[in-house]
């Protein structure tokens, strides 16, 4: 009677606790509403705000976030990632002053760390329930959508353009985000996300179908090759983690796809010439010798630095390669130390996706979805995992902190279940 009566309680506790987290939504909504508030401010601030008076709002609006941080903090656990956190420090002091110091570096370096303190080692023990992140995926969705509105009606001449200009460059579109990739980014999340849900059976089958469709009209439009295949890429992913029954159905729409494209020659010209922008010949050879030279001139710029900037970067000035590949970026900024450290973070992070994975099989392939997509955007653009810009701090917080928080929660809850 004893047992049974204990058994009860802790149900309770445990309900109630889970309750209350789903009714907040917790850390997930203090991220999402920290990343949607600077999207607003750099949409609507004037062209002269983009100096001190854009930093001080962003540090205001990031002071939220770290006033959240220290009222539920708990570092119990995170001592090994405070000592970890501690080598990386040392090493990024070696970087930083082997090179001019600048503010711009200065605000990189000190939001990578600020970051850091407060998601990883303040918050250690967050945590992200099956609920709030359905919530954080119908927000994201509708932020895709209203994203996507704005392109069509208030950016009309150009959406028409990116569908008739012959020229896919000066035709992209990008909505009013400063970057047609970034705008890209978040439409490929917002179609992930519709499909988790659609694979899922939540909400309406013809909706969800309509909101895909309309959402990936939209990322075409924006002719990041990038996205669109970190895009598909997710989405394979994403259907054979979760062993869906619409994986046959998806299999048959990509073989659609590709048949037209081979039969049509206008589909196969608008294809080869303006989404992959002439990267890939009819021979399947790749012809993008403009990328794959800087590429090369990256990785030699690398071989030939001294043993110190081998070991530690040419800096985050020092470094004069072109960009267009975060992990030669990193190689060239930081050296051998910091790639390492940023290895060791994908790495970690896969592994706490795959606690979600084996635990609870639909939201594991939603981070393997989202890990995927990230890692082949990362490929040809720079945005870096626990950098200051919005799309790099978007990526941490899919790539990163949403594994990590998810894990806590998955195994709180088998712990739970095992004392039940």
């Amino acid at each position: 009677m004893q047992n049974s009566l204990q058994s009860s309680a802790k149900r309770f506790v445990r309900n109630a606790e889970m309750n209350r987290k789903t009714v907040k939504h917790g850390i997930i909504s203090v991220m999402f509403t920290y990343w949607i508030l600077v999207i607003l401010w750099q949409t609507l601030r004037p062209v002269d705000n983009r100096s001190i008076t854009d930093s001080l709002v962003k540090i205001t609006l990031f002071g939220f976030v770290l006033l959240h941080a220290f009222i539920n903090r708990d570092i119990t656990h995170s001592k090994k990632i405070t000592a970890v956190f501690a080598v990386f420090v040392l090493t990024q002091c070696i970087t930083m002053f082997t090179d001019q110091v600048t503010t711009g570096s200065l605000i990189t370096v000190a939001f990578m760390f600020v970051e850091i303190v407060v998601f990883l080692i303040m918050q250690r023990d967050e945590e992200i329930t099956e609920e709030s992140l359905e919530w954080f995926g119908k927000m994201l969705i509708m932020v895709g959508i209203v994203m996507g509105l704005y392109s069509i009606l208030f950016k009309t001449g150009r959406f028409v353009r990116a569908f008739t200009n012959p020229n896919a460059y000066n035709s992209e579109c990008k909505s009013f985000l400063y970057s047609n990739h970034e705008y890209a980014l978040y439409l490929s999340v917002s179609i992930i996300f519709a499909a988790w849900m659609q694979f899922r059976k939540r909400g309406n089958a013809v909706l969800s179908v309509l909101i895909l469709c309309f959402l990936a009209v939209n990322l075409v439009s924006t002719f990041s090759r990038t996205a669109i295949i970190g895009c598909v890429g997710g989405l394979i992913i994403l259907s054979f983690a979760m062993g869906s029954r619409t994986t046959g159905y998806l299999i048959l729409a990509f073989a659609a796809a590709v048949c037209a494209i081979w039969v049509s020659d206008t589909l196969r010209t608008f294809f080869f010439q303006k989404i992959l922008k002439n990267s890939i010949a009819d021979s399947g050879s790749l012809i993008d010798k403009g990328r794959a030279a800087l590429y090369r001139g990256e990785w030699s710029y690398y071989l030939n630095g001294t043993f110190m900037e081998k070991l530690f970067g040419h800096g985050y000035n020092g470094n004069q390669t072109g960009g267009h590949n975060a992990y030669l970026m990193i190689l060239n900024t930081g050296g051998a130390v910091m790639f390492l450290f940023f290895a060791v973070t994908i790495l970690w992070s896969i592994s706490k996706a795959l606690i979600c994975y084996r635990i609870h099989r639909e939201t594991g392939s939603l981070c393997f979805a989202l890990q995927i997509l990230i890692l082949l955007n990362m490929v040809a653009q720079t945005p870096i995992l626990f950098y200051s810009t919005m799309d790099s701090y978007f990526i941490t917080m899919l790539f990163v902190m949403i594994p990590l928080y998810l894990s806590n929660q998955l195994l709180r809850s088998a712990r739970w279940e095992k004392v039940s």
